[in-house]
């Protein structure tokens, strides 16, 4: 036999390990925590490192991207000015030559001496020059177009499309001078698509104005230029500077250098053009967004061009200049205080491992100490217990608690006799508990089938031993195929649940049983708790949740159709209204000679009334304005039916006369038309037989109207069918109205001379779900609910009459009075 540890040398021992273990880990903790201390600060100095550069080089960024907008602009007011004054200096001198010589010289001639003035005059390196147009858009001075002068420009456009004359000439006579932008030839430069800002203002006392301009290229060069020139120059930090480049990659500024903007990015740091290209696409994309974004990268650093260091930039895009403008600052710069923080940080760590260890000697010593005094009395008490376990092996003698000295030893005395009755008080609860789980799953009415992994039955109910007829001991070890054969099906989902440990679920299986459908949830839950593996089949009939849940979705389809029927109906009324309305006005205003606003417009356009009412009578105009508004008032008749029909039921149950709502449900029924083509109610053949002086009878009538509606469709539907096939009968309805005086009812016969039905079918023709139509075309409910609104609604009377091949009679029955129910 194995050699066993003694205890007291293995709590001696362990105590040992414990302590040095213990010191070791206190050591260890405070070096890693130094340790994660240090990196932590390292980590927070180079995270808050990078937040203020990066918040700077936004900074910067930001700010070169204000001047460069402010430079923009503030160009662009003063090209204006320019032109402005160059006009106007044109306007003075074309007024001082008018002045002196309007009393010597002819107009012509003092409007040549304005042209031969203004025609040599350029400014702007020579780039402007002074044009005159007539306000009729003749051109009288045209500085680079000198072939221009004497041509109208009128409908003239530029390469966008603006006329240019016509523009400026509204200018003139709005304001007598102002501003245009179009498109022109440029001096000393092909092409004609030269954006350019012109000033005109108009010269007295002719009708001439003269206008000079500069273009947006020029001006748009020269700011780009001093701008590049102000930023290359610009300088933060250590290493910090502004870099510019186009969207296609040229370099217009970079570490302090102002480019051509002729060579790429990658050209010019050509050491690793790919990784150049790969950083100018990711620049760019950041250039794209709006408001700008940071990008990390790698890039040599302006005192070391042989060595590449990490790096932060900030890009922002201009997308009118297509430029990109950023600035960044190398992360490795705070690395250095990074170095001598970590220093002082060895220097600690060692000072505290040394302390450490010394305290750690000295608690040993104190333990050796203090557990040989504690051993003696623990090999006392152990001795004790040794003995007691010896004996409660084959006994039932308890512990002698009062020899125990130790406080934890003798509660494990007290809990050690406690076990031994507890032992005999558990083993009549667990016979009592299975009793009582045998009890729940006996008395549950859904089937409960246990399996094991091999598929022999464990488990069988009150509610499967009904169903098969095999009792629970017989069913016990047999095979689900031998126990209960219609669900060896379910072997399938039994071993995927075992395989899964996941529930399988078969909701709504169709099983028929005595001619009639039954529905059955099958669940097979796996058992894989406490050791023991296996299955249990769960079946539940839900036949009756299955049908109240059709009859819910029937109705709610019913109720959607009704409220879509009266949206529809309140939809057409209103251009049906105005249809009948326009039609009245025109036979109005066409007939009637009457009014006197009809003869006044005749004898305006040269006609009579007369000759009007003998043409609109030949072409038979009066006739068919007639039609419309007699198709009109039909129309508008069945909206009214079908607002009537869909309108909720009144809780008060007025009275009614049957005679009008058997009317109008037919008048709506008549609007009916399969688009399958199956029958057209308009074709069908309606015999009325009222009896005269009926009484009226208080009921729901859209209820009563759905019961019709419903008999009224199933007939047409039989009769199309039947008329379709070998028999050739006319589609017909016979309704009667019939005063029961002695019953207090009125009845209602609605007989048609369809198919009929045969007596199975006559019996069953009111049972929910039941249906003689093809699957797919109707729901086996509608004569179900009608002979509950009769019958239970109403405390009327519903029946039908039905001989095969001659045709059916569906009759009901309704009290005059209400009487609650």
């Amino acid at each position: 036999m194995k050699q066993k540890t003694i205890f007291t040398r293995f709590i001696q021992l362990w105590g040992i390990v414990f302590l040095i273990g213990t010191g070791a880990s206190i050591i260890a903790i405070d070096v890693i925590g130094s340790y994660r201390v240090g990196c932590f600060r390292a980590d927070q100095m180079r995270t808050n490192y990078i937040a203020r550069q990066k918040q700077i080089i936004k900074q910067e960024v930001l700010r070169v991207v204000d001047m460069i907008n402010y430079e923009k602009e503030q160009s662009t007011a003063l090209t204006r000015t320019k032109i402005k004054t160059r006009v106007y200096e044109a306007c003075s001198i074309a007024e001082n030559i008018y002045q002196q010589n309007k009393s010597s010289k002819t107009a012509p001639e003092i409007q040549q001496m304005i042209i031969d003035a203004l025609r040599p005059i350029r400014f702007e390196h020579g780039i402007g020059y002074y044009f005159v147009h007539h306000l009729d858009g003749m051109v009288i001075l045209s500085g680079d177009k000198p072939g221009f002068e004497g041509l109208n420009l009128w409908d003239m456009t530029d390469t966008r499309g603006q006329y240019g004359c016509k523009d400026m000439t509204e200018i003139i006579n709005k304001s007598g001078e102002g501003f245009y932008e179009y498109h022109w030839t440029k001096p000393n430069s092909a092409g004609n698509d030269f954006e350019k800002i012109t000033f005109v203002k108009k010269i007295e006392p002719y009708d001439w104005y003269v206008g000079a301009g500069l273009y947006v290229d020029d001006v748009e060069k020269q700011i780009k230029a001093d701008l590049l020139s102000a930023i290359s120059r610009i300088r933060f930090g250590e290493q910090g500077y502004i870099f510019i480049n186009r969207m296609n990659g040229d370099v217009l500024v970079s570490k302090g250098h102002l480019f051509s903007g002729t060579k790429k990015l990658w050209e010019v740091f050509n050491k690793n053009p790919e990784n150049m290209k790969s950083l100018f696409d990711k620049e760019y994309n950041i250039a794209l967004k709006p408001g700008g974004d940071y990008i990390y990268y790698s890039f040599v650093k302006l005192n070391t061009l042989d060595k590449e260091s990490p790096k932060v930039s900030f890009i922002y895009g201009i997308p009118d200049l297509q430029w990109f403008v950023g600035a960044g600052v190398y992360i490795d710069d705070v690395e250095n205080d990074i170095a001598l923080m970590q220093g002082e940080l060895n220097s600690h760590i060692k000072e505290d491992t040394l302390c450490f260890i010394l305290i750690s000697m000295g608690i040993i010593i104190l333990f050796l100490f203090w557990f040989s005094r504690f051993n003696r009395r623990l090999k006392n008490d152990f001795n004790l217990f040794s003995s007691f376990f010896h004996r409660a092996a084959f006994s039932y003698e308890l512990i002698d608690r009062d020899l125990v000295q130790f406080d934890e030893l003798d509660r494990m005395a007290e809990d050690a006799n406690k076990m031994l009755w507890e032992r005999k008080k558990t083993e009549e609860e667990l016979r009592c508990l299975r009793n009582y789980l045998s009890n729940i799953i006996d008395s549950m009415p859904s089937v409960i089938v246990g399996l094991d992994l091999d598929g022999k039955v464990t488990q069988w109910n009150n509610a499967a031993q009904r169903i098969t007829g095999i009792s629970s001991d017989a069913a016990l070890g047999l095979s689900l195929e031998q126990a209960f054969p219609r669900l060896v099906s379910e072997m399938e989902r039994v071993r995927e649940a075992i395989r899964t440990r996941e529930v399988q679920i078969d909701s709504r299986q169709v099983r028929k049983e005595n001619g009639e459908t039954r529905y059955e949830d099958v669940s097979v839950y796996p058992l894989v708790a406490n050791g023991v593996e296996g299955t249990v089949i769960r079946v539940d009939d839900v036949t009756e949740q299955v049908r109240i849940e059709e009859m819910i979705v029937q109705s709610e389809k019913m109720l959607s159709v009704g409220g879509l029927a009266a949206g529809m109906a309140h939809e057409i009324n209103n251009p049906l209204s105005g249809m009948m309305q326009t039609a009245e006005v025109l036979s109005n205003r066409l007939t009637r000679s009457d009014l006197p606003a009809n003869v006044k417009a005749a004898e305006e356009t040269g006609i009579t009334m007369e000759e009007i009412q003998t043409f609109m009578e030949k072409r038979k105009i009066i006739d068919m304005l007639g039609n419309i508004r007699e198709s009109g008032s039909r129309a508008a008749e069945i909206v009214s039916n079908m607002l009537f029909f869909a309108q909720k039921s009144d809780s008060s149950w007025p009275s009614y006369h049957l005679a009008d709502l058997l009317d109008q449900i037919v008048e709506l029924a008549g609007t009916d038309y399969d688009l399958k083509k199956k029958y057209d109610f308009r074709r069908i053949k309606i015999v009325r037989e009222y009896e005269n002086d009926l009484p009226l009878v208080s009921c729901e009538s859209g209820k009563i109207q759905q019961v019709l509606f419903n008999i009224l469709r199933n007939g047409a539907e039989a009769m199309q069918e039947y008329s379709d096939g070998s028999q050739q009968k006319t589609p017909c309805f016979v309704l009667r109205l019939v005063h029961e005086l002695e019953a207090g009812m009125v009845r209602i016969e609605i007989e048609d001379n369809g198919p009929g039905m045969d007596q199975k079918t006559r019996k069953r023709v009111f049972e929910p779900f039941f249906t003689t139509k093809p699957t797919g075309s109707g729901t086996g409910i509608g004569l179900s609910i009608s002979y509950f609104i009769i019958t239970e609604n109403h405390n009327g009377k519903m029946s039908v009459e039905s001989i095969p091949g001659e045709g059916t009679k569906f009759i009901i029955s309704l009290p005059v009075k209400r009487r609650r129910l």
